[in-house]
């Protein structure tokens, strides 16, 4: 049970109320004689404070309402005796009266105390008194004797195949270990690379991107807004998304640039659920959509897979200079 501080000064209010109410108008008889002490009034007593409580909750078991019950009792009893005390001060009687009137014969301070005391400690009866309906359909649950199951075959012992990790595995398997969160729906979602042919740099660089299990999308982007490579999981359609990685990254450029700060290396938009990120590699720029509550290790995979992008377009544009270099001087020789 759970008293807290605004139960307790309810309490004490209404209870203070009750005391002084009887005193106020002590010691008027309204037409009433002094009553005397009986058991049979404190059974019809504890009666009316079961079927109040039982009024309150109705699903409650005879225990708790006999609890409850008590309860009422014994706060009224003790607004009773407080009773006595306060008139045996202010009317200088006989403290043994003046306690048997309050607890007892003086019918007025009884039956207004007795009223009223159910509907004082209602949040206290409420917390004595609850719902055992769920408890009796667990016994009922468990009473009933189990069936028979009939004898299923064992399953035959699996063979264990020697696993030979791929170099992709064993360079995951050196990043820290930091707990990261995956999406419970796309968690074992085949990824479904753009280009299933001749793997290129911007083919592994997403790749390698993508095995991050909280990336929905990456793509690479050139600067015109073509795809160039992509990795998805679940249902992200990178022709749509491919244009707004230069998008993104521009407004912010601009937005920088007006303010005379440099261009950003890196553009991290967290959404209600999800998180882009845009950057940009020499010609060519960067999208990774994941979940929002994606970790560091994301962050370390989309560096090295911008290094990855970069090193392919060096090479890339290395062979391109080397081959346009040879042209030219093979025509000049003719």
């Amino acid at each position: 049970m759970d008293v807290t501080g605004r139960i307790a000064r309810r309490i004490l209010l209404f209870g203070v109320t009750a005391l002084v109410v009887p005193v106020a108008v002590f010691p008027e008889q309204f037409g009433l004689q002094l009553a005397h002490f009986a058991a049979v009034y404190l059974f019809y007593e504890v009666v009316y404070y079961g079927v109040i409580s039982y009024v309150f909750k109705r699903e409650g078991s005879l225990v708790q309402l006999a609890q409850a019950a008590g309860l009422c009792l014994g706060f009224r009893l003790a607004l009773g005796v407080l009773f006595g005390m306060v008139i045996s001060v202010l009317y200088g009687m006989q403290f043994s009266v003046s306690l048997a009137l309050g607890v007892s014969s003086y019918l007025p301070t009884v039956a207004f105390q007795i009223a009223v005391t159910p509907f004082i400690l209602k949040p206290i009866i409420d917390q004595i008194v609850r719902s055992t309906r769920r408890s009796r359909v667990v016994i009922n649950s468990l009473a009933t004797e189990p069936q028979e199951q009939p004898d299923e075959p064992e399953p035959a012992p699996h063979k264990v195949e020697d696993f030979t990790p791929s170099p992709a595995f064993n360079q995951t398997a050196r990043e820290p270990q930091t707990p990261f969160y995956e999406p419970p729906m796309e968690r074992h979602t085949p990824a479904v690379p753009q280009n299933p042919g001749e793997i290129n740099g911007f083919e592994r660089a997403v790749r390698y991107i993508g095995e991050h299990g909280a990336v929905y999308l990456a793509a690479v982007v050139d600067h015109e807004g073509l795809l160039m490579a992509s990795f998805r999981r679940g249902e992200f359609i990178p022709d749509d998304w491919a244009p707004l990685a230069l998008l993104f990254y521009e407004s912010n450029r601009r937005v920088l640039a007006r303010n005379g700060l440099s261009d950003p290396d890196r553009v991290d938009l967290r959404l209600t659920d999800k998180r882009v990120v845009t950057a940009k590699q020499s010609n060519y720029s960067l999208m990774v959509v994941a979940d929002r509550q994606s970790d560091d290790v994301l962050n370390i995979r989309i560096s090295q897979g911008l290094e990855i992008i970069s090193k392919y377009a060096t090479e890339r544009y290395a062979s391109m200079q080397d081959g346009n270099a040879e042209r030219i001087h093979v025509s000049g020789t003719e």
